[in-house]
C-alpha cells in the first residue's frame, strides 16, 4: 500500500535522500530526440541553473546529481541546523526570491503591525517558511514546476512535462549514500551517453574531477556540491568523513581491477552474474555481456546486501577494518579474489 510522502522522509533516521524525476512517457524532452530530430540539450543547463539557485536558498545540500536526456537524479542532504540559525531577515530574503511576501509580513518589516495577534500570525508564517526551506517536497516542487513551465512555454503547449511526482529513497547509512552516489554519477556511462566520468557532462563526478585537477567547470553555472573532506575538517553534524579522492578511487577501483585481471575490453566484459544477489547460487550463474558500470553496481549491491560489517562503533567506523575505505571496498576484494 502506498505511503504518504511525509512517512517516507524522517530527519531522525537520515538527512540523505535520493530523488528522481522523469519526463512524461520517458520522452527525450531534455536531450536529442532521434524520432523528431529536435534537440533539447540546452534544457540540461536549465536544470543545473535551477539546482544552483535552489541550493543557495534552501537549507539543502547537493551530494550528487546527474542530468540525463529524459530524467535527472539528485541526492540531497537536509541541513535542519542551518535553517534554525537563520535570522528573520535572512529567512525573508531567501523566501522572497522564490515567492512574493504576504502583505502582513511586508507590514511587519516596516513596523506597521499594531496588534499582538498580527505579530503572532507573522511568527507562524516564519515557522512555516523554516519548515518549507528544509523540506524536500518543496525543493522538488520549486525545481520541477519551474522547469515544466519553462519547457511548455518554449514548446507553446500545456500539460505534463514530468510523468508524476518525484520519487525519493532514504539513504540510511554511509554505505547506502556512497553506493547511491556512485550509481547516480555513473548513470550516463551506463546509458551509453559517455565513455568515462570525465566526459559525463552535467554530473557531479565530472565536477569533482575537474575541481581535483584544477580545471575549469564544463559549464558556467553548476551547483555547489556537498564537500567530501576528512571528518576532522568537516564540522557538519552529518558529514561522512570521506574525501573526494577516496570517493573517486572507490568509483574507479573495480573497473581498473577488472580490466587488469581479465584483459577484456570495456564493452565486451563477460562476467558471472549472481541470481538474486545470492553467492550460494554460484553454480547456477549464467554468462552475459555487461559494461564496467554493471560490475560496479553488482559489487556495491552485493556489499549492501551482505558484505558490509554488521557492527559499528559509536563514531561510525566499522569494526574489523582499518578505516571506512577498507570496509567500503570489502566486497570488491571479495568478488575479485575469490
Amino acid at each position: 500500500m502506498p505511503k504518504p510522502r511525509k512517512a517516507l522522509i524522517s530527519l531522525d533516521s537520515t538527512p540523505y535522500y535520493h530523488c528522481i524525476s522523469r519526463c512524461v512517457r520517458r520522452a527525450f524532452l531534455c536531450g536529442e530526440d532521434s524520432l523528431t530530430g529536435k534537440n533539447f540539450e540546452h534544457r540540461k543547463q536549465w536544470v543545473a541553473d535551477r539546482l544552483t539557485e535552489l541550493s543557495s536558498l534552501f537549507a539543502i545540500d547537493i551530494s550528487a546529481y546527474s542530468i540525463l536526456s529524459n530524467l535527472f537524479h539528485v541526492i540531497l542532504r537536509i541541513d535542519r541546523q542551518a535553517v534554525d540559525n537563520w535570522s528573520e531577515t535572512e529567512l525573508m530574503e531567501r523566501w522572497k526570491q522564490l515567492f512574493s511576501l504576504p502583505v502582513l509580513v511586508s507590514r511587519y518589516t516596516l513596523g506597521e503591525t499594531t496588534t499582538q495577534a498580527e505579530i503572532d500570525i507573522v511568527h507562524k508564517i516564519f515557522a512555516d517558511w523554516r519548515e518549507r526551506l528544509c523540506d524536500i517536497s518543496w525543493f522538488m516542487r520549486c525545481l520541477n514546476e519551474h522547469l515544466a513551465r519553462r519547457a511548455n512555454k518554449e514548446d507553446s503547449c500545456t500539460g505534463r512535462f514530468w510523468e508524476g511526482r518525484f520519487k525519493s529513497q532514504a539513504l540510511l547509512d554511509e554505505a547506502a549514500l556512497l553506493t547511491c552516489m556512485g550509481y547516480v554519477d555513473l548513470n550516463p556511462i551506463r546509458a551509453n551517453m559517455a565513455d568515462t566520468p570525465e566526459e559525463s557532462d552535467y554530473t557531479s563526478i565530472q565536477q569533482r574531477i575537474r575541481e581535483v585537477l584544477n580545471q575549469p567547470p564544463s559549464s558556467e553555472n553548476l551547483p555547489t556540491l556537498m564537500p567530501l573532506v576528512k571528518q576532522e575538517d568537516d564540522k557538519h553534524p552529518n558529514a561522512i568523513g570521506f574525501t573526494t579522492r577516496d570517493y573517486l578511487e572507490l568509483v574507479d577501483w573495480p573497473v581498473e581491477r577488472l580490466e587488469r585481471v581479465s584483459g577484456v575490453p570495456f564493452l565486451q566484459i563477460y562476467l558471472l552474474y549472481c541470481i538474486a544477489w545470492d553467492w550460494s547460487q554460484m553454480p547456477l550463474l549464467t554468462t552475459f555481456v555487461a559494461t564496467k558500470v554493471d560490475l560496479i553496481l553488482l559489487c556495491w549491491g552485493r556489499w549492501i546486501k551482505s558484505e558490509r560489517p554488521r557492527n559499528s562503533s559509536a563514531n561510525g567506523s566499522s569494526k574489523g577494518c582499518v578505516n571506512r575505505e577498507c570496509s567500503i571496498t570489502l566486497s570488491f576484494h571479495h568478488y575479485f579474489n575469490n
